[in-house]
């Protein structure tokens, strides 16, 4: 069964460039956190697709699940993981010593928070 409340964006999320390439179909797949209940329940699916913006460089999902479905039964929230803040801060210290130009920054895109 496929989720309905998703659609397929018209441009790219940074620029707004139309012409984005397909990087990787990845076929159709359940969302994150959407456990089921029982063994017979079918899961809800919908497709994974990486474009590639060509103006701005940005890789990313070409489909957006409509937040009160995503967002539904979502249990994991970075934050409430003590291991995974400490992660993130010891990321950021190694990754920003080894940034020889100063006035670049650093960026973590996977959080959930």
């Amino acid at each position: 069964m496929k989720i309905e409340k998703y659609k397929i964006i018209e441009g790219c999320r940074t620029c707004g460039e139309k012409d984005l390439s397909e990087v990787i179909s990845m076929g159709v797949h359940p969302l994150a956190n959407s456990l089921k209940s029982d063994l017979d329940q079918i899961e809800k699916k919908i497709p994974l697709t990486l474009v590639f913006c060509p103006t701005c460089s940005l890789v990313q999902i070409k489909e957006t699940v409509d937040k009160e479905i995503l967002f539904k039964s979502y249990v994991w929230v970075t934050g409430t993981s003590k291991g995974a803040v400490k992660f993130s801060q010891e990321f950021h210290k190694s990754s920003t010593k080894q940034i020889k130009n100063k006035n670049l920054f650093v960026i973590e895109v996977a959080s959930n928070d």
